[in-house]
């Protein structure tokens, strides 16, 4: 079976021309699923896996929120920002007859047969929206793509969050004297959004930290400078990240049951990004955090970039998500600062 993304072009019937397209609504990490029950009930967890996986922020929380709905209430639903169409094509279901109905014949011919199981739409209906429709004969079928494709599925969803979120934290009011301040200063830099504050700025300890309320949320700088080059390695960064927990925010503790870690790349290096709990050791506080940590040759300084959030009873991980688009626009030199 062949598994093509993009074979054909999808024709979406009620397409309204571009420059008249409102933006899509809903949350930035709801996720409307549109397929009848029956399939709904058999594919939930896989779905669940692909696009849901819970993570520790201390309660767990989906990556998105997923919100199935009958294909016969589509139209309430076609202007959110997240959408998967999705069926097992069964004969005479809801979700074949929608699909036959709402696009193109070639397409929904090509899903029948098997040829074509995936199709991606930028802006069907509303501006800043993505549409994925996910088809296949049989469960096994459907099991195999997202055994096999899942995390580049998730992946067109998490750049479109991206490019949504930076949007929201950088198009106004961006303070751009504070990023040139801390270029001259430091000769380091990254993007800094509306409203975050000084609390420490401490040239003599290598840290420097903003802040910002409703919720409680720090984001923070420390670095040291080396003699040779340093190969980033999980420990160094576990280790930097309770370094600045302990010795610079003050009686942070860090858990070590929450701790995970990945590569990532920062300011053109290999990086490793640390995510976890963390958890104050005087009182009853705690939360989740996000950093990284990294070597830039050209200074010959080492990184380690840090985001924490105090949110009691509110979902966090958006706010995190957002902390890590803060850390992306992280640069070290003269280098110009990315997009």
């Amino acid at each position: 079976m062949a598994n093509k993304l993009f074979l054909g072009v999808i024709v979406v019937l009620l397409v309204a021309g571009c420059s008249t397209k409102r933006d899509a609504i809903g949350e930035p990490d709801q996720m409307i699923v549109v397929a009848d029950s029956v399939d709904w009930n058999t594919a939930k967890p896989m779905l669940d896996k692909v696009f849901a996986p819970k993570i520790p922020t201390p309660r767990p929380e989906p990556w998105y929120n997923l919100q199935r709905v009958k294909p016969s209430q589509f139209e309430q639903f076609m202007d959110y920002k997240n959408i998967i169409i999705f069926s097992l094509l069964r004969e005479g279901s809801p979700s074949r007859k929608f699909i036959d109905r709402t696009f193109s014949k070639s397409l929904a011919q090509a899903m029948q047969s098997g040829e074509q199981t995936v199709a991606l739409k930028h802006n069907p209906w509303r501006k800043n929206q993505l549409l994925l429709i996910l088809t296949a004969p049989t469960f096994d079928e459907m099991q195999a793509v997202l055994e096999n494709r899942g995390s580049q599925l998730r992946g067109y969803f998490d750049e479109k969050l991206v490019e949504r979120q930076k949007e929201y934290l950088y198009k106004r009011y961006e303070q751009k004297k504070v990023e040139k301040k801390l270029q001259s200063k430091y000769n380091w830099s990254f993007r800094v959004p509306r409203d975050w504050v000084v609390i420490h700025d401490r040239p003599d300890s290598n840290f420097y930290w903003i802040g910002r309320n409703l919720p409680i949320r720090w984001f923070s700088v420390y670095w040291e400078k080396v003699d040779s080059a340093v190969t980033v390695d999980s420990t160094i960064a576990v280790h930097l990240r309770q370094k600045v927990g302990e010795q610079m925010y003050g009686d942070i503790s860090t858990n070590p049951d929450y701790l995970r870690v990945e590569p990532i790349m920062l300011d053109g290096q290999p990086a490793i990004r640390v995510r976890g709990v963390w958890a104050h050791t005087k009182e009853a506080k705690g939360g989740p955090f996000t950093g990284a940590a990294y070597y830039d040759p050209d200074t010959k300084r080492l990184f380690y970039i840090d985001g924490q959030i105090f949110a009691p009873d509110m979902n966090k991980l958006l706010y995190i998500r957002q902390e890590e688009i803060m850390i992306s626009t992280f640069t070290s030199g003269q280098k110009s600062k990315q997009d």
